[in-house]
This record gives structure tokens, sequence and C-alpha cells, in this order.
């Protein structure tokens, strides 16, 4: 379900909303019915969620480990880069939405999702909460436009203490920070428990999604494929959707 939180500003209900991904991915999504939220520690961005230096907290970097997101792209139209950062040339879809549509379909999920645009500022986050930092980016991503879903770790409001075995190691020479010990033990038996790389949310798919997109660039060999592979698996799990070309094909191709 979709929480209203201080500082997160939710698009009203019409905007229109797209996520791009590759076909495997998309296909995953329509048989476990469920959309992936990734640690943001996860993001090729090495800036995301660390809090800047008015926040008067220890750690700052400990909100990279127990905050997930989904992200969504603002447009009112298809993107030409979107489609070559997020979907693999020749087999990728996008599903085009809007905000009212993704948030009836997230309805049934127990835990608070909170929605909000990203702003490209990140220089001057205000010292509201320490989830705030979730919804700010620098600048170079600002074409992305981008929506964020963003939950907590169930299990723990934050990742481990490292100072005592940080403090320890140092006897021995070895000077490693909190970041590196959290990246290296992710996938551990605690780390999978309490701070997990992804959390998936259920989505009430008919409710989600408006139209599929087929990327611009589909190899022509592969579109009868891709077409009927998306029929079966839409007709196994009772979805009714229509597939769409992209409106920026290329002249003449099939």
């Amino acid at each position: 379900m979709i929480e209203k939180r201080k500082g997160f500003c939710i698009p009203p209900d019409n905007t229109t909303i797209w996520r791009y991904m590759s076909f495997t991915k998309f296909v995953d999504l329509i048989a476990t019915k469920k959309l992936y939220f990734h640690r943001l520690d996860q993001n090729e961005d090495s800036w995301e969620g660390f809090l800047p230096e008015n926040y008067d907290i220890k750690d700052k970097l400990y909100i990279r480990y127990n905050r997930y997101i989904n992200c969504w792209s603002i447009n009112n139209y298809e993107s030409a880069a979107m489609w070559k950062v997020y979907g693999p040339p020749g087999e990728s879809v996008a599903i085009k939405t809007n905000v009212g549509k993704l948030k009836e379909s997230l309805k049934g999920f127990g835990i608070p999702i909170h929605m909000g645009k990203v702003k490209y500022e990140k220089e001057n986050i205000p010292h509201l909460d320490f989830y705030l930092p979730v919804l700010y980016k620098i600048k170079p991503y600002y074409d992305e436009h981008e929506l964020r879903l963003c939950l907590s770790s169930a299990e723990t409001p934050n990742p481990q203490d490292f100072t005592p075995l940080i403090e320890a190691l140092k006897t021995f020479g070895c000077d490693m920070k909190s970041e590196d010990i959290l990246k290296n033990c992710s996938d551990d038996e605690h780390s999978k428990k309490a701070n997990p790389k992804g959390i998936c949310a259920r989505v009430d798919l008919n409710s989600l999604i408006d139209k599929v997109i087929m990327c611009p660039d589909k190899k022509s060999y592969l579109k009868d494929s891709l077409i009927h592979t998306l029929k079966h698996v839409m007709e196994n799990n009772k979805i009714d959707l229509i597939i769409n070309d992209s409106g920026l094909r290329k002249r003449n191709s099939n």
C-alpha cells in the first residue's frame, strides 16, 4: 500500500509513467506478479543514499543498506535514451501506465511503500528524516525524470554496527570501512534475512499495466517469437494485454 510521507511529492494520478526492462525481467514480473525493489547500494550511482554533512548521524552510509527502491520514468512519450540504458538491444519491453494505476496495484501489499519524485539537487537535502535522501540524486541523472517507490527492510531499521569488528581488524593492520564489510557480507545468512539485496512486492497486474511496448530496435526474426512468448505467459496468468510496437521503430521495419 502507498503511504504518504512528509517531503515526498506524489504526482497526480493521471501522470504517465514508464518502466523499461529486459524481456526476461518482464516475464518474471508477469509470472510472479511481483515488483522487485533493489537495495540502494546495488545502484550504479555510487552517491545513492549517502546522507549529507548537515545530518547529525555517526554512520551516514547506513541508509544505503536498509532502503529499497523500484524506479519508474515520468514522461508523456517514449524515451530513446531510456531504451538504450535499461533494455538489452532487440529484446526489451516497456510498461506504460500512470501513477493512479501503480498506486491501485499495490493496495494488497501489507508493508507501507512511499512514493515520490526524485529531486536532482543532492547538496540541498533538507534535514527532515533519514528516509528523504532516497529521493535525491546528482544532476547528471536528471534526464531520467524518475519516480521512486521506496520501502525499508522489514527485519531491522539499520544494519549491524561493525565498529568493534573494524577496531579488531586494525590490530592486524587491516583498515576496513563499514561499507566494505557490508558489501562483503551481504550474501551471508544473517544479511539475506535482515538486509537482503532485494525485496519483492505483490501487485495486481491488471490494475498496474496500461500498455506493453516492444523495443524500437527489435530484430525482425525475434518479433514473432517474442510476441508469442508474451501472449503465452499472459494467457497462463489470466492477464489480458495488448502488445504494441514502439513509436520510435525504424521506417520499413517488420
